[in-house]
């Protein structure tokens, strides 16, 4: 068994399912360009002043602390990476089968996509590969549909995650679905977990998105003000 410990930040945004719905962009996939992409961003932070109250669960630091004898790391901005590291390791290593867990707010199990990507490389995977799948999601996490051979949970043991040694640490950023605000707990929390460890890292992935989206914000507020104002009128 290969064992792979997939962690999606998303997981870790202290946001119920409800909040997300209401304020998050409503964006079905990430196949948009990065300029679109900080423009919707910055739209929704220029008309949404709650969002730079949401936090992080403290509990991504308690995990970290347990995974810093993991030898191989991969840290990207898309989940659907998961599937093309794992498999290239798994092969590397001479192993067979998976025993994977992974900790995301969503299944990544979609079924109306048929070409890999976010949201589906975890059913692909289960369906090409042998092994133990399980996933830790929120109690709202939506689970219609999840493959039957997918065992669900909405508990973080931390314990009990600790009881296997993992192989391999999968870590995405989930851009679409991550506030920007926060890439820079993102990387507070995962870049020393680099350290001394083989593995891949994503170009730009330690960089914030929201400091790079901040004069922009500024600007989509002062517009929006004035806007306001002139219909008043």
């Amino acid at each position: 068994m290969f064992n792979v410990l997939s962690i999606d930040w998303d997981y870790f945004i202290d946001a119920d399912g409800e909040y997300r719905e209401r304020h998050f962009p409503d964006i079905p996939n990430e196949n948009y360009a990065k300029s679109l992409q900080d423009a919707i961003w910055a739209s929704r932070y220029a008309e949404d002043d709650t969002l730079l109250k949401v936090g992080i669960n403290p509990a991504v630091y308690q995990l970290v602390e347990r995974l810093e004898y993991v030898p191989y790391m991969c840290v990207c901005d898309s989940h659907k990476y998961a599937y093309t590291f794992s498999i290239q390791r798994l092969r590397e290593t001479g192993n067979k089968q998976f025993n994977f867990l992974n900790l995301d707010f969503h299944s990544d199990c979609r079924k109306d996509n048929k070409k890999l990507d976010c949201g589906n490389w975890y059913s692909i995977l289960m369906n090409e590969y042998r092994g133990n799948w399980n996933w830790i999601g929120w109690k709202d996490s939506y689970t219609k549909g999840k493959p039957r051979k997918l065992q669900f949970s909405s508990v973080l043991d931390i314990d009990e995650i600790d009881s296997t040694t993992w192989d391999m640490l999968f870590v995405c950023r989930s851009d679409m679905w991550s506030l920007p605000h926060l890439d820079n707990e993102f990387t507070k929390v995962f870049k020393p977990l680099m350290d001394d460890k083989n593995g891949q890292v994503q170009k730009g992935i330690w960089d914030s998105r929201y400091d790079r989206l901040r004069n922009d914000i500024e600007g989509l507020k002062i517009a929006l003000a004035d806007w306001k104002r002139g219909v008043r009128k």
